[in-house]
């Protein structure tokens, strides 16, 4: 009889530490995601077209975001911006991007200049997401802008990007 208590209290207490460490211990490995707009923001400032990569077509899209963190949640160190975006033309064509950046200060200007994307007239739609894990959390943000390059350009090879 006291082999089976003492069986019964060993499986209790390790059912025990299972329902209160191994919770703990998930939550901790896990990133949340979550919009809160006071950690950092995000804005379009400027969007058009140009010859950026010097082959004599302006067809070419550059657009500068602007990204500032809280100073309570920025702690001078590297933050990784996770970025994605996308140029919708006017057909419906969409090209997508992603990539990062690395910031080391709470606010700055990113330019990025996307090579032979403008190829027909209309307008152009930019929607630029980005995230950033701070403390195991992860925010993100999202801004868009509509743009109208008055060409008829013929285009100058495949897509890219520089930033």
């Amino acid at each position: 009889m006291k082999k089976t208590n003492k069986n019964f209290l060993k499986i209790t207490i390790l059912l025990l530490f299972t329902l209160i460490i191994v919770p703990a211990i998930v939550l901790q490995t896990h990133a949340y995601d979550t919009r809160i707009p006071d950690v950092y923001n995000m804005s379009f400032i400027h969007a058009e077209y140009l010859d950026a990569d010097e082959d004599g077509s302006e067809d070419d899209t550059r657009f500068l975001v602007e990204v500032y963190f809280n100073p309570l949640y920025f702690d001078g160190s590297l933050i990784r911006l996770d970025c994605y975006f996308e140029i919708i033309l006017p057909s419906g064509i969409t090209f997508a991007y992603r990539g990062f950046i690395k910031l080391a200060s709470d606010s700055c200007i990113i330019q990025f200049d996307v090579y032979n994307t403008v190829t027909e007239p209309g307008w152009y739609t930019i929607n630029f997401d980005s995230s950033v894990k701070i403390q195991m959390i992860k925010y993100t943000c999202f801004c868009t802008t509509i743009f109208d390059p008055p060409t008829e350009a013929p285009g100058g090879g495949g897509p890219t990007i520089d930033f």
